[in-house]
């Protein structure tokens, strides 16, 4: 009798646990898988920090832009000679020494710069800047999406142990109505001590059921409110559930999808292209670039501090050629680097379609055998369910064994939860397959 008290004691506490936050009056956040989605995206440090490299090469795109226009730079210097030039003229009656400098110099300028002529380089290095930039919006895009699979994931993670739970906890109940049973089988009657400790017994081992189901719960709740970036004390509850509308899916319409959308995909042949402006950029390294120029210079030369008497305007314009002649080979090498990293970028792109093309394949194939594995299970389940009904009673009648009560039940929980896992494996099958065509809404 005693241990039946305290095993009804932890039942108690145990189903107790989910009643305390309304009982408390804490407010609880509904969160709706989309929900989610946004909550996440906005909260992530990584899509920060995206953003963020957006910024930067968006700055490092107009900087590069920037060189195609007129160039001014300004000087100015003050100068102290502190042991001058000299040069000494034979006059025919002797030397004479001339000082080529004073003592005092002072000078202001302005140089204005443009490039005329670099054969394509200044105009294929802003192309490049500007494939970097889209480049670098494409890796937001995959950070997200694979953000939002994650988030998709970990929020059927706690579907799937939320469910856990309450199968767990009806397996208890049922075990504590089978142990109501034996006692009203033996009314006219004291139940015997093997029966007795035996009921007991299939009570007690449906316990750490619970509490493990339980503490996986918790778990698995840390760390989605860790992707969200939500506080721990704040209590949320998920508004949706496993969806059992199974979506038809047909692989070409995929695969051409994927070959579209895909980020990674799109990214690799934003790398092509990108590898190519390169080739383009260190062939064009063997032209000259020409330039053209115009020096503004105010100086003047005296003995004074200041020299604002002797100061005259030098006004110089001309146009610079700049050819390299011989450089031991070192352009010539990083054109074939160039062409390397493009034949390697291409490499990669096929490498990444042709295993996405086999995950999607396999990702679909297993979906629909999931699918059919769940119907057999759901059917096996309703089966159980009624199998254990009739056990029951003719458990209560006398007709069957204690252990063979217990062993329907065990059989019912067990299909109970067979039929989660295929739910769960379903519903996160449709995700991936939803990644690798990035939809980021649930279907």
């Amino acid at each position: 009798m005693k241990k039946y008290i305290f095993l009804t004691i932890i039942t108690l506490f145990t189903m107790s646990l989910y009643a305390q936050d309304s009982m408390t009056g804490e407010k609880i956040t509904a969160l709706s898988m989309n929900d989610a989605i946004n909550r996440g995206i906005k909260n992530s440090e990584d899509i920060k920090i995206r953003k963020e490299s957006i910024d930067k090469i968006n700055s490092t795109y107009k900087e590069v832009r920037a060189s195609v226009f007129p160039q001014v730079t300004g000087s100015f210097s003050w100068t102290r000679y502190l042991e001058s030039p000299v040069l000494s003229v034979d006059m025919g009656m002797g030397s004479q020494t001339f000082k080529l400098k004073q003592d005092w110099e002072m000078s202001a300028g302005m140089t204005l710069t443009q490039v005329l002529c670099a054969f394509g380089r200044l105009f294929t290095a802003i192309e490049i800047a500007h494939k970097a930039m889209d480049l670098e919006q494409l890796m937001l895009e995959t950070a997200e999406n694979e953000l939002v699979f994650g988030i998709k994931q970990a929020y059927y993670s706690i579907l799937l142990a939320e469910e856990t739970l309450r199968i767990a906890e009806k397996s208890h109940e049922n075990a504590l109505r089978n142990q109501k049973a034996l006692k009203e089988r033996y009314q006219g009657g004291r139940v015997s001590r093997v029966n007795n400790v035996k009921m007991e017994a299939d009570v007690a081992v449906r316990i750490p059921m619970v509490l493990k189901a339980k503490t996986s719960l918790d778990t698995i709740t840390i760390r989605f409110k860790e992707i969200l970036n939500i506080e721990k004390d704040e209590k949320i509850a998920l508004s949706d559930s496993f969806t059992e509308d199974f979506p038809d899916f047909e692989l070409q319409a995929l695969r051409k999808e994927m070959f579209e959308k895909e980020p990674m995909l799109m990214i690799l042949r934003r790398r092509v292209s990108l590898q190519e402006s390169m080739v383009k950029l260190k062939k064009v390294g063997y032209y000259p670039t020409l330039a053209g120029f115009m020096n503004y210079n105010y100086t003047g030369n005296s003995n004074d501090v200041v020299p604002s008497d002797a100061m005259y305007t030098e006004v110089v314009a001309g146009v610079m050629l700049n050819c390299t002649i011989f450089d031991y080979g070192a352009l010539k090498h990083q054109y074939k680097q160039a062409v390397s990293d493009k034949k390697i970028a291409e490499m990669e792109y096929n490498k990444q379609k042709q295993s996405l093309e086999a995950e999607l394949e396999a990702t679909l194939t297993e979906y629909y055998s999931e699918i059919e594995t769940y119907k057999a299970n759901k059917r096996a389940q309703g089966l159980a369910q009624e199998s254990y009904d009739i056990t029951l009673s003719s458990f209560k009648s006398g007709s069957v064994s204690q252990s063979v009560l217990n062993d329907v039940e065990l059989g019912l929980t067990s299909t109970k939860l067979e039929t989660l896992s295929s739910l769960y494996k379903i519903n996160v099958l449709i995700a991936k397959i939803e990644k690798l065509i990035v939809q980021k809404e649930a279907l």
